[in-house]
């Protein structure tokens, strides 16, 4: 919810849109990340994180590697200790290794933020599909009800078994269905419901037919009024 108002505050203040506040703010918390990382594993001041990562253009690995060459990088003096025969131990991570692991890190926090993004964006273009397309029941040529697309949707998640054996007792009793809107009212998608409605009109006939079948006197006598009139 804060993070909604910052983005909110820096939209206005800056007259951009939501997603290029959002993009902005996103930056900026990750950069103030980086510095507080480095800030505490280089044991420097603020001030001074923020410059080298401003001049390693916000690489922590370059960054890193800049403080061990300037010989300000936090515990790098003990990384390695010498034996008695002169030979080099390594008492920790070296300043490379360290550098390398907070590059990883932070490869793997913009790929899983990607993946987040992703996603969201992916529910937001379905939620704008939903709303701009429109599922509509009509009989006899006759609009008898229509709603978003979106709302079908989450209809059909709610209770699918219902909803599917509602639309198909309606498909009998003569009720046709046809999507409208810029994605999914087309012939293609709107031919497959005609389809699905002609079969049901053909199964109920022939439900009919078998169930109150004509005598052959009761037909030839409706054609011959037929033909007097």
């Amino acid at each position: 919810m804060e993070n909604l108002e910052k983005v909110e505050k820096l939209r206005k203040k800056a007259d951009i849109s939501y997603e290029e506040a959002k993009e902005i703010l996103e930056e900026i918390m990750e950069n103030l990340e980086k510095v507080e990382k480095l800030r505490k594993k280089a044991d420097i001041s603020y001030e001074e994180a923020k410059e080298i990562l401003e001049e390693c253009d916000w690489d922590l690995l370059d960054a890193v590697i800049k403080l061990e060459s300037m010989g300000k990088l936090g515990g790098s003096e003990s990384s390695y200790t010498t034996d008695q025969s002169g030979s080099q131990e390594t008492g920790g991570k070296s300043p490379k290794q360290v550098a390398e692991s907070y590059h990883n890190y932070d490869k793997n926090k913009k790929n899983e933020k990607g993946f987040i993004r992703t996603v969201w964006d992916g529910i937001v273009f379905l939620l704008k599909k939903g709303c701009d397309n429109t599922f509509i029941v009509y009989k006899d040529d006759k609009q008898i009800m229509s709603i978003p697309v979106l709302l079908l949707i989450i209809l059909m998640i709610c209770s699918f078994c219902l909803i599917l054996l509602i639309m198909l007792i309606g498909l009998f009793c003569g009720y046709r269905y046809c999507f409208a809107g810029p994605d999914l009212g087309n012939d293609k998608v709107n031919n497959v419901m005609n389809k699905a409605g002609d079969a049901a009109d053909s199964i109920r006939e022939e439900v009919c037919s078998d169930a109150y079948p004509r005598s052959s006197e009761e037909i030839n006598s409706s054609k011959g009024s037929e033909k007097k009139e």
